[in-house]
């Protein structure tokens, strides 16, 4: 007695949602298919990334960045942020000020001292050398 194979479904040609194939245009790979990228994020996203753009302005240039109608949430954020920076003699304008500088320039350099309370400790050795000879058999 010979068994038969049943086939497989590799050979169907598979269906899209719905039960049937989208249009040629539609499918993965064309111009209008699913869009082909990295999946990284894009630096021109990023706040950091406006701060740098908008500090390069002239004031000029900077009043018609303003106006635009189709500013991302990170222009405008850095819109703001920039804003208030300029305005003089305001405690928001020096915190908007260090805001805008640690994200450009980096934060600067902080020394944190958690184990001696301030106060400075003599160098000491880490490794304690012992003389063979040194040892007598009442010592540790």
């Amino acid at each position: 007695m010979t068994k038969t194979k049943n086939p497989t479904k590799q050979g169907i040609k598979k269906t899209g949602k719905g039960g049937k194939m989208p249009p040629k245009e539609r499918q993965f790979g064309q111009p209008n298919g699913n869009p082909r990228n990295d999946g990284r994020w894009k630096k021109e996203d990023s706040i950091s990334y406006q701060y740098n753009r908008i500090l390069r302005m002239t004031p000029s240039e900077f009043e018609k960045f303003k106006k635009k109608k189709n500013l991302t949430m990170a222009q405008k954020i850095a819109i703001m942020r920039i804003s208030d920076a300029i305005g003089i003699g305001t405690n928001e304008a020096l915190k908007n000020t260090v805001e805008i500088t640690d994200r450009t320039e980096g934060k600067s350099q902080q020394n944190v001292d958690i184990t001696s309370g301030g106060e400075k400790l003599p160098p000491k050795a880490l490794v304690e050398f012992v003389d063979e000879q040194d040892k007598s058999p009442n010592s540790k």
